[in-house]
């Protein structure tokens, strides 16, 4: 199947073409898959277009045409950034960047998840990695996946930065490869359980062996390589002393001995697992040539924030890999940032810079960004982390080449256990994800191609002994400011720059040489000739005793080597502790770390002085510019008037580039991507349209939104709707084939996880109204509804859970008139069910065992449930459990009759763990029940242990005003 999608903005004729040739030769169209979820599918009759008017328009979309009248289809991308060209134009003070985006093929959406397969856990996505607890583990979650590869793609995720006691006892001096710390304490990821390993050539074998032990048994299609990183304070193991001396003939440094050692010490960590990655990349791809290999990593900025090593372009640029998973998670990004001197939590910004900065290390691979609906800190309340989401899918949204997604880690902590409202919410961006693939991207911000030059050694410096500012202040000193201002920084590699035509959608360089240090001169080269070629390249350095290296590839430092291909050699450089002030704002923070300039040549400006010393100055070069600013970039984090500061540079900067652009910041990020509308705003406005809220588990209506400061927003525009018959405008399940549109009844089938409360809203001309409305599942058994109706916008709101194999919907319309909202209300209820007895009012008869997790009935106990159902109309019951359930129901507690039996419909003959855990669900009504419900649990073969396990009873009915 193809994933579809028609065009009305297009590429020039030429471009376009030669793209597309160049595509279609090289990889075809095979493996598309079809855009599943299509609640509006731009081949079928259903158009968009505005509410109440009833005019049909054409999607935006919809056109096959390009300028000048010819046909052309749409262009596929196999791996690598699927943009394929940008326009910009400068409208009411800010920027529209329009990037036309090809349609990608294979998985676009995965998800990582430690169980086994359960309908609960069969979220809206392509894939799933299935997580292996251990590299040697034979009895995996992953076995009951591999049974379903109908639904989902499966692989796996491993990493190979921990080991277990498994490893650690073959020999014991596998534990010389634990990475330590100065004291001798060995740095462990899980107490008693997993240690973070030295990538010694003992554990790359262990590793290779059983990659490769896992690839051939499961015949896997991909697998992903978990975290690749080395803490800053390890490098004293055994293990990591014997590498040294292997790797650079000498003996071991103690790393905080200089500078020098410091920064060995930790290229030495990324080498060495570049040395693992290269070793894995080669040996499977020569084995199993179809197989995907990927990482999954967190971004340079946010490992040197954490105090942790790793070398992502390193990794990236070998060639090996087939692409990455761009972990940014609830927890990191709602760390602290400096900022104007002060530390703060900016979720936005700092997942909008996490999210740029992966884009540098793409290449030709697939990049899938991970966004983390709740955290593991404990701290984060499901309302904390609900914000912190929304921010993170917002700042998604504002990344064009962000095509696909690693949609939640871990399901039963991201979604099984969050509130019904929060699962709602999941469930519209989920659809969301899925249903963006080859859509153009049109961001409203402001001056575009404001670019920072990043480099993994960012996590390879460090303040040391006062060797140098703090890197991670100098990097957010420099790029916070821009994101703040609405200037959408980009990111490109120092590491991998070697030609200038990686620069071409540049406005201006950001060259921070004080935290960023080239990894050889052709960087530097490559920068010189951009500049000479008509590039600005703003570099804002202070002075760093890593520059003194005796490693070091330069004389002098690396200010001086670019000073030099830029035909300055006389320049000399100094550094003082003098007061320093730019732009009006007074530096203290770093001013030891201060450069001055000598002998600047004649046609120099001379922008800053301190103490009579020039500490900035511009100079031109061929047709381009270089503006040195001498003041540690750290000093724009740590002061209160930095940030402007750092904006005057920057407006300064791109007054003097090649391009036509100019100087514009904004008070809004908006991302369109279709009708799928993304905002972040710094101060309130109105947004035009209307739409519906993504955000909002009621799917709200809202036209001209009110858009409140320092908030993001997701809605989907109802612009274009078609009311010529009542219509489906958005729905957060799975659609399952076409939508039934008659001027009288409208019939849809969504799926999803199972017992997850799905909303939908649909549209209706004026005049009808919903007559009636049903939901039966797979089976034709009665599905509870739950409705609103609006007469303002006669809009249907409409939300059930989704039991399994999905729900189908029918709604009868009338002309009899439907008065505003549902009539009732809906009330929810749930108990844990534990050794906390929160269940002790509905228990009626146990004889099982319980934990603090859960209860279980192992050989031939059970539990029995009461609860008085009288007074609850069209009540639900909702039952979390797992392992060898027989799950029964009564009206009188004596004729039972049985609602799920695991051990029935082809499933393993009795499990030994509690990989099915999922949650059930119990409509009284169909069982003909409707004053007492009794409920019981038993084990469904009672000779032995694994019995059925409850975890939580949840119960939802409807409440009417008196």
């Amino acid at each position: 199947m193809k994933r579809r999608i028609n065009w009305k903005r297009f590429l020039s004729l030429v471009l376009l073409a030669a793209l597309t040739v160049c595509l279609f030769a090289s990889c075809g169209k095979n493996g598309q898959k079809e855009t599943e979820g299509e609640s509006l599918n731009l081949e079928t009759e259903e158009q968009t277009v505005d509410p109440g008017i009833g005019k049909e328009t054409e999607s935006e979309t919809d056109s096959g045409t390009q300028p000048g009248g010819e046909e052309q289809g749409p262009v596929y991308i196999e791996s690598g950034s699927p943009v394929l060209s940008v326009a910009y134009e400068y409208v009411d003070g800010r920027y529209v960047q329009t990037s036309k985006v090809g349609i990608l093929q294979g998985d676009v959406t995965t998800v990582q998840e430690a169980g086994g397969y359960s309908t609960f856990s069969l979220v809206l996505t392509d894939s799933v990695m299935s997580y292996v607890g251990t590299l040697d583990a034979t009895d995996l979650p992953l076995s009951s996946w591999k049974q379903h590869t109908d639904d989902v793609n499966v692989g796996i995720m491993i990493a190979i930065n921990r080991g277990g006691k498994s490893y650690l006892n073959k020999d014991k001096s596998n534990y010389d490869d634990i990475q330590m710390d100065k004291s001798g304490k060995y740095i462990v990821h899980t107490e008693n359980s997993a240690w973070y390993m030295v990538p010694s050539s003992d554990w790359n074998d262990y590793v290779c062996t059983n990659l490769d032990r896992l690839v051939r048994t499961y015949k896997l299609p991909f697998i992903v390589l978990e975290e690749p990183e080395m803490w800053h304070k390890s490098g004293y193991s055994a293990s990591f002393k014997a590498e040294w001396k292997e790797y650079y003939g000498t003996e071991w440094e103690d790393q905080t001995s200089s500078p020098d050692a410091w920064y060995r010490s930790m290229r030495l960590k990324t080498h060495l697992f570049q040395r693992l990655l290269d070793r894995i990349g080669k040996e499977l791809h020569e084995k199993y040539p179809d197989l995907k290999i990927y990482i999954a990593s967190h971004s340079t900025l946010s490992y040197n924030a954490w105090s942790i090593t790793s070398g992502l372009d390193s990794y990236m640029s070998m060639g090996l890999l087939n692409g990455f998973i761009g972990q940014t998670w609830s927890d990191t990004i709602r760390s602290n940032v400096p900022f104007e001197g002060a530390s703060v939590s900016m979720p936005f910004h700092s997942a909008f810079l996490d999210y740029s900065s992966y884009l540098a290390s793409q290449y030709d691979t697939d990049f899938y960004a991970l966004a983390d609906p709740m955290a593991d800190s404990k701290d984060l309340t499901e309302e904390k982390c609900r914000v912190l989401y929304l921010e993170t899918i917002a700042a998604q949204m504002m990344q064009p080449a962000i095509q696909r997604f690693e949609i939640m880690p871990w399901v039963t902590r991201a979604f099984s256990g969050v509130s019904n409202s929060y699962k709602t919410i999941q469930m519209n961006i989920q659809k969301m994800q899925n249903d963006l693939v080859g859509r153009d991207v049109t961001l409203t911000a402001g001056t575009p191609g404001v670019t920072y030059l990043i480099s993994d050694s960012l996590s390879w410096v460090t303040t040391g002994n006062n060797w140098a500012p703090n890197s991670s202040d100098g990097f957010y000193g420099v790029t916070l400011p821009l994101v703040n201002a609405g200037i959408p920084v980009q990111f490109v590699s120092l590491d991998t720059l070697t030609d200038v035509s990686a620069l071409k959608d540049a406005t201006i360089l950001i060259l921070t040489l004080d935290n960023i240090l080239p990894q050889n001169e052709k960087n530097l080269e490559v920068l010189a000739q951009w500049v000479r070629e008509g590039g600005v390249l703003l570099t804002v350095t202070g002075y760093s005793q890593f520059w003194e290296m005796e490693s070091a590839w330069w004389d002098e430092s690396p200010l001086a080597s670019l000073l030099d291909l830029l035909d300055m050699k006389d320049v000399e450089i100094g550094h003082g502790t003098s007061s320093t002030k730019l732009y009006g704002t007074s530096f203290t923070s770093y001013n030891r770390f201060t450069l001055t300039f000598d002998n600047l040549p004649a046609t120099a400006d001379v922008l800053a002085e301190s103490s009579g010393k020039p500490i900035a100055f511009s100079q031109d070069v061929g047709k381009g510019q270089i503006r040195v600013i001498g003041v540690s970039a750290a000093n724009f984090a740590k002061t209160q008037y930095g940030s402007e500061c750092m904006l005057r540079l920057t407006e300064d900067a791109v007054g003097e580039s090649r391009t036509e652009y100019i100087y514009a910041d904004s008070d809004l990020y908006k991302a369109e991507r279709g009708p799928y509308v993304a905002c972040h705003t710094f101060a309130g406005q109105t947004l035009d349209g209307l739409y519906l809220n993504l955000y909002d588990d009621n799917l709200s209506i809202l036209e001209n939104p009110e858009l409140e400061a320092n908030t993001s927003y997701l809605f989907y525009s109802l612009d274009g709707l078609d009311l010529s018959k009542p219509a489906l405008a958005f729905t957060g399940g799975r659609q399952e084939g076409e939508v039934t549109r008659e001027e009288r009844k409208t019939v849809f089938t969504i799926t999803g996880p199972t017992a997850t409360f799905t909303a939908s809203r649909l549209f209706a001309p004026e005049g009808l109204y919903p007559a009636e409305i049903t939901g039966v599942d797979k089976d034709g058994r009665h599905v509870s509804v739950d409705m609103s109706w609006s007469n303002e916008y006669h809009s249907l709101y409409l939300i059930s859970d989704i039991p399994y194999g999905g729900v189908t919907y029918t709604v009868t319309w009338g002309e009899t008139p439907v008065p505003d909202g549902a009539g009732y209300e809906v009330v929810e209820e749930s108990v844990t069910t534990t050794n906390a007895n929160e269940d002790a009012e509905y228990l009626i008869e146990n004889t099982a065992m319980s934990n603090s997790a859960q209860r279980y009935c192992d050989l031939a106990t059970y539990l029995i449930y009461k609860f008085d159902i009288s007074d609850m109309d069209h009540v639900v019951f909702y039952l979390s459990v797992s392992q060898n359930y027989i799950l029964e129901v009564s009206q009188d507690g004596k004729d039972w009759t049985i609602a799920y039996d695991y051990s029935q419909g082809g499933k393993v003959a009795h499990l030994k763990n509690a990989d099915n855990k999922t949650i059930l669900t119990i409509n009284p009504g169909d069982y003909g029940i409707s004053d007492t419900l009794y409920i019981r649990l038993r084990n469904s073969n009672p000779s032995l242990g694994w019995g059925g396990s409850v975890y939580r009873i949840s119960w939802k009915y409807r409440v009417y005003p008196d």
